[in-house]
């Protein structure tokens, strides 16, 4: 599996503290052989469903 990050996101892992290795742990399992991040955070779990897939719509 390739990861390719973009400039948004590697600016926003050093201002909120993330690893790549959490970033790629969290997507391991996905089935692309190409994931391209392009922003990084760390989800808030009233916002988004249990496998932060999905917005939780208000």
């Amino acid at each position: 599996m390739t990861f390719i990050y973009r400039k948004h996101a590697i600016k926003r892992m050093f201002e909120r503290d993330i690893l790549e290795d959490e970033i790629e742990e969290t997507v391991k399992n996905e089935e692309d052989n190409q994931i391209i991040i392009i922003t990084a955070y760390y989800p808030d779990k009233e916002k988004w469903s249990d496998n932060y897939k999905t917005r939780i719509k208000k």
